[in-house]
């Protein structure tokens, strides 16, 4: 039972965090910003 209400509190917040970022993407203002962070975020990462 633990189990099955950890995966919905992490599916909850996945969505709510994926709702957000489309929401600012979406957004004309923030979205230099958004996408200058998740280039940061990508050239910060260890190539496989």
């Amino acid at each position: 039972m633990m189990n099955f209400l950890t995966y919905l509190m992490h599916l909850a917040g996945s969505g709510a965090v994926a709702y957000y970022s489309a929401s600012q993407i979406r957004d004309i203002k923030t979205r230099p910003n958004i996408l200058a962070g998740f280039q940061l975020a990508e050239s910060g990462s260890v190539p496989f």
